[in-house]
């Protein structure tokens, strides 16, 4: 029971800070906006560019690689395809 609350508790002041920053700080979330923007557009270009060249390089759309692309912009799409290339080079 006092997992569930302090978990709600948890929930609620992470509303209340992203609630708060979009308010206070709106150019914070702009710029995040735009790096999911153009991380996500990134990846599919990629994607689609590696496709034609036949490497079998992928990276897939997921809350982890999104959660990486909104913190990281331009180096977490280097680290995503970095890390894939990794795994295919050395599996």
């Amino acid at each position: 029971m006092e997992n569930q609350i302090l978990i709600g508790i948890m929930a609620l002041s992470a509303v209340i800070f992203v609630v708060a920053t979009i308010c206070y700080h709106p150019e914070v979330f702009k710029k995040l906006l735009y790096r999911l923007g153009f991380g996500m557009a990134g990846v599919l270009g990629a994607n689609h560019c590696l496709s034609l060249l036949g490497l079998g390089i992928y990276v897939g759309l997921n809350p982890l690689s999104v959660l990486i692309l909104l913190v990281m912009g331009g180096p977490g799409l280097l680290l995503l395809y970095g890390v894939e290339a990794y795994c295919k080079i050395f599996p």
